[in-house]
């Protein structure tokens, strides 16, 4: 049986509105010097925590009350700011008719992520949509991989487990953990960087990617 393990920023939706404009309002509230642009997008992919404190060098205590407004603004507004990529959700259900089990396994909160596909009508098609939590549980890829397999799959995993993700944490995570992995090049991850984390496969539009995970389930 194939298992399909979706990552949801930049896989699954375009979310960087939504991401950007909360970090500009974290930098207002905190007073925080501006970011480069080039480290701005790095935000779209890693844990927040992890992020803050690199490229706005915050000691923890900062790192957490950043992670605090940022949640405020995203859960009023930012999960309004975004978009499902072309062609995704036809996908979902295709790949979903045909009995495949379906995951998302994202570095945002779970909560976050259930409101964003269940507000485009794409939750239904997951058997479990798992992210992080608020108290620190699952705070990275691996994480929340691993949390998926042990509770749906047991602690054996089968051959035809594919974690797809437009980042290179994504395809390190799936390494780590022993399953397949497909990088993408719609989202916000580079080649170079998806090539250097040795993707599996590397798809560049919404629709190769279904074409793949279709004939790979044949």
């Amino acid at each position: 049986m194939v298992t399909y393990l979706f990552d949801l920023d930049g896989t699954l939706v375009d979310t960087c509105e939504g991401i950007y404009r909360g970090i500009k309002f974290t930098e207002k509230r905190l007073k925080l010097p501006s970011i480069s642009s080039e480290s701005l997008r790095q935000f779209l992919g890693p844990p927040l925590s992890e992020s803050f404190r690199k490229y706005y060098n915050l000691e923890e205590t900062a790192v957490e009350e950043a992670v605090t407004i940022f949640r405020e603004y995203y859960g009023k507004y930012g999960i309004f700011e975004c978009e499902p990529y072309p062609g995704i959700k036809e996908m979902l259900e295709k790949l979903h008719e045909q009995k495949i089990r379906l995951f998302v396994a994202t570095s945002k909160p779970t909560g976050f992520a259930k409101e964003i596909l269940t507000r485009f009508g794409m939750d239904i098609f997951f058997e479990d949509i798992i992210g992080s939590e608020t108290n620190g549980q699952r705070n990275n890829k691996v994480a929340v991989i691993e949390y998926i397999i042990e509770k749906y799959m047991g602690t054996w995993v089968n051959e035809d487990v594919y974690m797809i993700g437009d980042r290179d944490q994504d395809i390190l995570a799936a390494a780590k953990v022993g399953i397949h992995s497909i990088g993408v090049l719609y989202g916000y991850g580079e080649l170079e960087e998806l090539e250097k984390a040795s993707s599996e496969f590397i798809i560049k539009t919404s629709r190769d990617l279904e074409k793949l995970l279709l004939r790979v389930y044949r």
